[in-house]
């Protein structure tokens, strides 16, 4: 059986409730085979009280990255939204989050959902299976 490490992309919005991410996320993992090793966002969301604590009570740990690096992945998004291209300059910040934080080689197995002010999206890390 092939175990796959899986990095979990959220955006989100100011003022966002944990409750409504951590469902987000459950849901999301729910139609992914594998195991989380961590949730990645913009750097300047990873402070967002409501994502902090939706990745405290998920006990996974939560990643900030550059834009430039959420830029290389995008590229391979299967979602183009204008608002995160107005906001943060990619088509799809849970989407790159989620493949930029699974590296270079990763893959999306679960595609941009959203839910009460949060999108998240789930990438598999190529090259540590288990």
């Amino acid at each position: 059986m092939t175990v796959l490490p899986l990095a979990v992309g959220v955006g989100v919005r100011s003022g966002v409730a944990a409750d409504d991410v951590i469902a987000l996320i459950q849901d999301a993992l729910r139609d992914a085979d594998g195991t989380p090793v961590g949730i990645f966002t913009l750097d300047r969301k990873a402070a967002e009280p409501g994502l902090v604590a939706a990745a405290a009570a998920l006990n996974l740990p939560l990643g900030g990255l550059v834009r430039a690096a959420l830029e290389t992945a995008s590229d391979r998004t299967t979602t183009r939204s204008e608002a995160s291209l107005r906001h943060a300059g990619v088509p799809s910040v849970a989407e790159t989050a989620a493949l930029a934080g699974a590296g270079p080689r990763s893959r999306l197995v679960v595609s941009r959902r959203a839910r009460g002010g949060a999108t998240c999206a789930v990438a598999a890390v190529a090259g540590l299976e288990q």
